[in-house]
C-alpha cells in the first residue's frame, strides 16, 4: 500500500440507510437435481461396488434400486456442492415391498484415505428413511466414523425401537406407492448454526440442539458436522427401492459462493514461496487473513494448512519485482515501509487466535518492536509511514494503533502494549485526520497538515482500532465514534443501490482494489460489537451483489466493481471480494 490518508474533526451524525427489507438468505429455493440426469452428483462407495448401478434417473426423480442385489456395502449418491445453513426441501418415495434402508446425508464428507473406514467412508451425520419402520422417518443417525449412533434421540448405538423416540416421531405417517405411482412423501431438513429441525409430511419430527456434539474433537478431525455435502444414501447388503425428486435448497447468502470463491483464490497460490501471484507483499497479508478468517468462520479446515507454509516459507523472503511491484527483501516482515509490517503483523495475530499457537503472536511482537521504531515527536507524534520519508499516514498510525490494542488483549504485558495503544490514540485524534462527516482522510504531511483523499480501507481499519481500545479501557465513546465512522462511510462511499464504491483515483490499482475489502472487514468486527442493523444490512447487501453482478459468466472470478460489470481477475480482486463475503457469512451466522 502506497497510499495515505489524513484525518479532521468529528460531529454526531444519526442516518438512516437503505430501508430495504433484511437479506439474510437467497430469496428462493434452487434446485440440486435438474429432473433429467446426475450432472451435480456422483456416486461414492467402497472401491469393489464401483462398477455397480445403483443410481439412476428415471422418469424426472432419483431411483436407487438394489432388489435381487444384496451383495454390496453402502452406496452413496453425493452432491457436488458444501453448504453450512440451509433449509432443504424434497420428496420421496417409498414401497412396503422394499425392505432397505436409506436417509439424507447433510454437513457430510467422503474420506477415501488410506485411513478411511473400509476403504471409503461418508462421515456425517444422516436424516433416517426406513420404510419397514416409519417411526425412523425424520430422526438422526450419525454416520461419521468413530461415532456411528444414533444422535436424535440420543441412543449408543445403532439399535432402535418405537419406545425410544419421541411423541413427534410417532405421530409421523409414512405413505407408499405399490398400488399407486403418484404417491410421495415430503422431506425439509433445517439447519441454522448447530440447530436442526426435519419434517416429515409436514409433521415436525426432530427439533435437535448439536452444540457440544456435531462440533467436538471427532466431528472437527473428520471436517463434518458443521459443513459439508448433502448425500442420499443405499445401506450395506439392503434390497432397496426408493426415489428422490424436487430436490431443493434454500442456503445462506454467500455460503457456497464463499467457499468457492476461496477455491479460486487458491489457484493463484505458490505453496513454494508461499505467496499468491499477480498481487503483492502487503496484500498476501491480507489474502492470508481472509483465508484465516474464512476456516475460523466455516470450520471448514481445507486451507488450514496455507497458514504454516506462508509462515515457513515467507519469514525471511526475497520476493521478485514484477510489473506492479518491485523486489522485496524481508526477513521477519519488517521492511521499509510501517505499513506492510502492520498487515503482517495482524495476520499473524489471526493465525494465533486460529491455531493457539504462540509462534505468530511471538512473531507480531517482534513486528510491533520494529514499527514503535518509526515513532517520532515531529508532528506532536505518530509513526511514519516509511522508513527515512517524513509522512505520516493514516493507516501506518491505524495498524499501529490495532495491533497495539490486540496485543494488550492477548500478550501478558498488558500494560506495555496499552499505554502505546493511548499514546497511539490521544494522537491520531488530535490531528485532523478525522473530519466533520466524520471520514478519515490520507494523513499528516511535512507541514503537520491533514490533507488526503478518502479511501475505503482508511475507514475499515479504524474501526476495529476503536473497537478494541473500548475492549481495553470500557469507554464508550471509543465505539460510538467508530459507528460514526462507519456510518458516513456507507453513505458517502456507496452507489445509488447500496454497494460499496472506491474512490476513482486510487482504488482501481494494483494496491487499491483490495481496499473494500479490508473495510468490509472491520464493518463486520464493528457489527460484532455494536449488532446494529443497518451494518448487518449492509454486510448482506455487498455479498448479494458480489455474488450475482462482479462474477465473469457466472464463474467464481471476482472483479473490483461489486455493482458490476466484471472487469478483471486477479488474486487482490478476489481477496477483497473474500473478505467481504466472510463478513456477511459471519453475520448471518
Amino acid at each position: 500500500m502506497r497510499l495515505i490518508y489524513l484525518l479532521a474533526t468529528i460531529i454526531f451524525l444519526t442516518t438512516t440507510l437503505y430501508a430495504q427489507p433484511e437479506i439474510t438468505k437467497n430469496e428462493t429455493f434452487e434446485n440440486l437435481f435438474n429432473g433429467k440426469n446426475l450432472d451435480g452428483w456422483e456416486v461414492k462407495c467402497q472401491p469393489q461396488d464401483k462398477s455397480k448401478e445403483f443410481w439412476s434417473v428415471k422418469n424426472g426423480a432419483i431411483e436407487c434400486n438394489s432388489i435381487g442385489k444384496p451383495d454390496h456395502n453402502y452406496v452413496w449418491l453425493m452432491n457436488e456442492q458444501e453448504f453450512s445453513d440451509f433449509d432443504l426441501q424434497l420428496q420421496f418415495q417409498i414401497f412396503k415391498t422394499s425392505s432397505g434402508n436409506s436417509g439424507v446425508q447433510f454437513r457430510s464428507r467422503f474420506d477415501d484415505s488410506e485411513n478411511a473406514r473400509e476403504g471409503g467412508w461418508l462421515n456425517g451425520p444422516q436424516v433416517d428413511i426406513h420404510p419397514p419402520a416409519p417411526f425412523r422417518a425424520g430422526l438422526i443417525y450419525d454416520e461419521t466414523d468413530g461415532v456411528n449412533r444414533w444422535i436424535f434421540p440420543s441412543m449408543p448405538n445403532w439399535k432402535i425401537g418405537e419406545n425410544d423416540v419421541p411423541k413427534s416421531a410417532l405421530q409421523t405417517r409414512l405413505f407408499y406407492a405399490d398400488s399407486d405411482p403418484d404417491i410421495w412423501n415430503t422431506m425439509e431438513i433445517s439447519c441454522k448454526g448447530l440447530k436442526i429441525k426435519t419434517f416429515v409430511n409436514g409433521n415436525l419430527v426432530t427439533d435437535f440442539d448439536g452444540t457440544g456434539i456435531l462440533d467436538d474433537e471427532i466431528h472437527l478431525q473428520k471436517n463434518v458436522g458443521v459443513y459439508g455435502r448433502i448425500a442420499l444414501q443405499l445401506h450395506a447388503s439392503d434390497e432397496l427401492l426408493i426415489r428422490f425428486k424436487d430436490i431443493k435448497i434454500k442456503a445462506e447468502t454467500s455460503e457456497n459462493f464463499t467457499k468457492q470463491a476461496i477455491e479460486t483464490l487458491q489457484k493463484w497460490y505458490n505453496p513454494e514461496t508461499g505467496l499468491w501471484q499477480t498481487t503483492g507483499w502487503w496484500n498476501a497479508a491480507n489474502v492470508l487473513t481472509s483465508i484465516i478468517r474464512y476456516t475460523a468462520a466455516s470450520g471448514d479446515k481445507t486451507y488450514e494448512w496455507v497458514i504454516e507454509n506462508t509462515f515457513l516459507k515467507t519469514k525471511k523472503i526475497v520476493a521478485p519485482a514484477s510489473q506492479d511491484y518491485p523486489e522485496q527483501r524481508t526477513e521477519n516482515y519488517i521492511n521499509e515501509y510501517y505499513d506492510d509490517e502492520g498487515w503482517w503483523a495482524l495476520a499473524w495475530i489471526e493465525a494465533f487466535d486460529l491455531t493457539g499457537e504462540k509462534k505468530y503472536l511471538e512473531m507480531a511482537k517482534t513486528i510491533f518492536e520494529d514499527m514503535k521504531g518509526g515513532w517520532d515527536d515531529r508532528c506532536g507524534g505518530g509513526i511514519l509511514w516509511k522508513k527515512g520519508l517524513l509522512y505520516k499516514s493514516a493507516i501506518s498510525n491505524e495498524l499501529f494503533l490495532l495491533l497495539a490494542t490486540r496485543l494488550a488483549l492477548r500478550d501478558e504485558n498488558r500494560e506495555y502494549y496499552q499505554t502505546w495503544a493511548s499514546k497511539e490514540w490521544e494522537w491520531f485524534s488530535r490531528t485532523g485526520m478525522i473530519n466533520d462527516l466524520p471520514l478519515v482522510h490520507d494523513g499528516v504531511k511535512e507541514d503537520c497538515v491533514a490533507k488526503g483523499r478518502h479511501y475505503t480501507y482508511n475507514q475499515g481499519v479504524i474501526l476495529a482500532g476503536l473497537v478494541d481500545l473500548y475492549k481495553l479501557d470500557g469507554k464508550q465513546e471509543h465505539v460510538d465514534l467508530a459507528s460514526k465512522i462507519a456510518t458516513a462511510a456507507i453513505q458517502n462511499m456507496s452507489t445509488p443501490d447500496g454497494v460499496l464504491k472506491g474512490h476513482p483515483k486510487q482504488e482501481d490499482g494494483a494496491d487499491g482494489v483490495q481496499f473494500k475489502g479490508i473495510f468490509m472487514r472491520h464493518l463486520g468486527y464493528l457489527y460484532k460489537q455494536t449488532k446494529n442493523p443497518v451494518f448487518k444490512e449492509y454486510l448482506l447487501k455487498n455479498a448479494k451483489s458480489i455474488e450475482k453482478s462482479a462474477t465473469e459468466n457466472g464463474s467464481f472470478l471476482i472483479g473490483s466493481q461489486w455493482e458490476g460489470p466484471f472487469d478483471k481477475a486477479d488474486a487482490g480482486r478476489q481477496s477483497s471480494a473474500v473478505d467481504a463475503l466472510v463478513s456477511a457469512f459471519e453475520t448471518s451466522k
